[in-house]
This record gives structure tokens, C-alpha cells and sequence, in this order.
């Protein structure tokens, strides 16, 4: 093997499972799937790169077994390398961008192929670690995974996962919140169950209280949240607060069986796995929400592109999100606001966002008359009331001998994925379909063949 006999390959007192090895010990004993499509050349560089400089940048790298690291572990180690550089011929030097790239990779391999054997989890799908990076702009025009929100299957996939499966563990139930009330991850984490209470003078309507967040890479609470104009008062859907109440019932008659008198208002909403009394971090959140991603059959790509735009200090702050999942979710509750007609303050004030009307204040929208209105709107999302659905819809045209219908689909978001049958009464020919999208599309046309009934 190309390593030195100075790096640490296995741990002793471990469990057979991860065979105890170290992140040099799963890069030895998984190298041939890592190198597998490079040529000599290249094996006999990046051997180098592992050996001389990823190696050495990686903190405990000789305590620490590949299972326990984390993200920010590599990202630390990556920084560390940036910084360093190198020298060539007594000179101070920095390696390129290309080049840090080709190490993220170099360290996303060990951990992809570790996983496969069993040796620790992918902790890097749905990151930026998966893509060989573009450059911001590219970014941008990565229509397909950055501006997009959930699709409509995938919508329907998340919603039966959440609301229909049921027995739902702590950190899933954080991800509920994110989806139906548009939170941040460390928002939903600081939510207790007294949060939720009815709204002021609608007490049939419910509202969440954001005032709260969890502090970053812990689950300690502190006040406030990204910005100021972060505390707000959002509509429940009904369908997420009878679930929540069920669960309260739950705990509080385990509880009681227990002979413990606890106030589950006092709890957090999104816990620690069953652990009722233990606050989920942000990160739990994440964690298990990419699980959940992709059972739905969201690929780690369209997490992946989001991911590295995130972390673009020139889109930074136009996005203003610094997880993928927070995204995803967030831009897809935004979305349908827009569909339900809310006007642009309404949508940055249940966003939690500036709101920038200057004829406005935070005060015109915590009116309870105003929330309830808003209510009024959103309880016409699709899956989560009994208005409309993401099912498909039938419309009937009729046509005299020789007429001729154009058929104008209109998507709710770029590059929407648009799906048409077409059934005639009598026999016919084929039909010729012009499907129009936003003006961000170019028309296309495609002939679909016509069956008999």
C-alpha cells in the first residue's frame, strides 16, 4: 500500500461491524473501488495528495474512527489546507481551486466507498462534496436543481410520509414543522408544544409562536432568530395540529403510566428520537430529513447543487439559507404562497424576512383579523385541505368536424414537469399538443397518439 507505516489504520475496542478503522485504514482497505477509473498517473499523484497533504490536515486522524466524523470535520481540514498551500522551490504557494476540488472528491470517495462496506454512513449525500464545483454562475443556470421546489409527486411522497405513515420519531416531526409552516431547521427545533395556541379571538384557528431558536451545532435555545424580523405568528394547518395533539396525548399518558406529572406544553416538539425531554438540534433535523429526501426519491444532485450555492459568498446572502434541507422546504411552502395569491409582504412576514413595504410594519401583520385572513388562503393548500389536490384533472373539450383546439399548460415553476393524456370520442387522428410553458421556456411541440374509447 502507498501509506506510510506512520498513519493509524484500526482502533482497538470496537464493535466488528466498522472493523475500527481509521479514516487512513478505510482509504487502504477500500482503495481499489477509490482509484478505480484512474490511470497511473493520476493514482501516483493523488497517492501523494492523500499522503502529504489531506492526511496531515485531518484532525485526530489517528483517534478517531471514520464513522464519528462529520462534515464540518473535513470542511475544518480543507480550510486548514487553503490556508497552508505550499511551498515549491522555497516559495510560499496556494493550490488552485480545481485543485481543492479534486481533495473534496479525494475525501468524498473514501467516505461513498467506506459507506458501501458498512464502514460509517454517507455523511456527505445531498453535498456540495458530490459535485466537482462550478463556478457561481453555472450554479445559476442549474435550473433543475437550485430553483426548483419539491415536485408534485415528490410533494405528495413527503406529505404521506409525515401525516399518513404515522408513529413518527422526534427529529421527523421537526421536519413537519419545516414543511408545513415554512420554518428554518433551528426554528422548528425551538418550538415546545405550548407554542402552539389558538389565535386571538378565532379560537378554532391555531398559530406557532416563533420567537426562538436553537443555537447553532447544539440544541440550547436562545431568543430571536436569523434577523429581527424573524418572530411571527403562523397559521397551522389543521391537519398538523390534530396530529400534534394526538402526540401530546401520547406523552403525557406515558407519563402518566410512568406516575410522573410533567406539563407537556414545557416539551419540545421536535425531540430526540423518543427521548420526549431531549431537543433535537438543527442538525438532528437535517440529518434524518435526508433520509427521508430519499425515500421521496429526491436525488442527492439537486441537494448536492443547493448545497454549493449555499456556500457561495456571492449568493449567500440573495438565497439567505445555509442548509439545503431549510431550502428546499422553505422555497417550497414560499411557493405556495404565491399560488394562493399572498401578496409579497405576507409571504416575507411568514418567511421571516425584512418586510420591505414601506407603508407596513411587523405590527400591521401580527393582527389576529389579518392572520386570520391569511389562514383563509393557506388552508387551500394542496394536500393539506379538502380544496384542491396534486391529483390529476380532467377537461373536456368538445369539437365541431374540423376544428382545431390549442391546449396552453401553464407550469407554477420553471422547468415544471408537465404530463398530458389525451382520450377522443369519436375515433380520431393524432393530435398535435402545443404545450407553453413560463417565458423562461421556449414553446415545443410533440404529438401524442390518440386512443379510442
Amino acid at each position: 500500500m502507498f501509506l506510510s507505516e506512520k498513519w493509524v489504520r484500526e482502533l482497538n475496542n470496537v464493535d466488528l461491524y466498522s472493523r475500527g478503522f481509521t479514516f487512513a485504514g478505510a482509504l487502504e482497505d477500500c482503495y481499489t473501488d477509490i482509484s478505480f477509473d484512474w490511470n497511473n498517473t493520476t493514482r501516483k499523484q493523488r497517492n501523494r495528495y492523500y499522503e502529504n497533504t489531506i492526511l496531515p490536515a485531518l484532525k485526530n486522524h489517528d483517534s478517531k474512527l471514520i464513522k464519528d466524523y462529520t462534515v464540518e470535520d473535513f470542511d475544518d481540514a480543507i480550510q486548514s489546507i487553503i490556508e497552508k498551500g505550499y511551498t515549491q522551490k522555497g516559495e510560499q504557494r496556494y493550490y488552485s481551486d480545481s485543485t481543492i476540488n479534486t481533495f473534496r472528491n479525494m475525501i468524498y470517495r473514501v467516505i461513498y466507498y467506506s459507506s458501501v462496506w458498512g464502514y460509517c454512513n454517507n455523511i456527505f449525500w445531498g453535498t456540495y462534496y458530490e459535485l466537482d464545483l462550478p463556478s457561481p454562475q453555472e450554479i445559476i443556470n442549474e435550473h433543475i436543481y437550485l430553483k426548483k421546489s419539491l415536485e408534485a409527486d415528490q410533494d405528495k411522497k413527503l406529505f404521506n410520509e409525515l401525516f399518513k405513515k404515522g408513529d413518527l420519531s422526534g427529529e421527523e416531526v421537526g421536519i413537519s414543522l419545516m414543511y408545513s409552516l415554512g420554518l428554518r431547521n433551528a426554528e422548528a427545533a425551538g418550538l415546545n408544544y405550548g407554542d402552539i395556541i389558538p389565535l386571538q379571538g378565532h379560537g378554532e384557528i391555531h398559530v406557532a409562536r416563533i420567537y426562538k431558536t436553537t443555537i447553532p451545532y447544539t440544541n440550547k435555545l436562545q431568543s430571536s432568530g436569523k434577523t429581527l424580523n424573524s418572530g411571527r405568528m403562523i397559521p397551522v394547518p389543521e391537519i398538523l395540529y390534530n396530529m400534534l395533539q394526538e402526540r401530546k396525548e401520547y406523552i403525557n399518558d406515558f407519563y402518566v403510566k410512568q406516575g410522573i406529572d410533567i406539563n407537556v406544553d414545557d416539551l419540545p416538539i421536535a425531540c430526540q428520537g423518543e427521548n420526549y425531554e431531549v431537543r433535537c438540534s438543527a442538525d438532528d433535523i437535517t440529518d434524518v430529513a435526508k433520509k427521508v429526501f430519499q425515500t421521496i426519491g429526491i436525488k442527492s444532485k439537486q441537494l448536492a447543487y443547493i448545497d454549493a450555492a449555499l456556500r457561495d459568498s456571492k449568493l449567500r446572502e440573495v438565497i439567505r439559507e445555509k442548509d439545503p434541507t431549510a431550502y428546499l422546504l422553505r422555497r417550497n411552502y414560499a411557493t405556495y404562497l404565491y399560488i394562493l395569491q399572498f401578496d409579497i409582504s405576507e409571504i416575507q412576514y411568514l418567511m421571516g424576512h425584512d418586510i420591505e413595504n414601506e407603508y407596513e410594519t411587523r405590527n400591521d401583520y401580527n393582527d389576529p383579523d389579518r392572520i386570520y385572513r391569511m389562514h383563509e388562503k393557506i388552508k387551500k393548500r394542496p394536500l393539506f385541505s379538502k380544496y384542491e389536490s396534486l391529483e390529476s384533472k380532467t377537461i373536456n373539450i368538445h369539437l365541431m368536424p374540423n376544428q382545431q383546439a390549442d391546449v396552453i399548460i401553464c407550469g407554477r415553476e420553471p422547468y415544471e414537469k408537465l404530463e398530458t393524456d389525451i382520450l377522443l370520442k369519436p375515433k380520431g387522428t393524432d393530435v398535435d399538443i402545443v404545450v407553453k410553458k413560463n417565458k423562461m421556456q421556449r414553446d415545443y411541440s410533440k404529438q401524442v397518439p390518440v386512443e379510442y374509447i
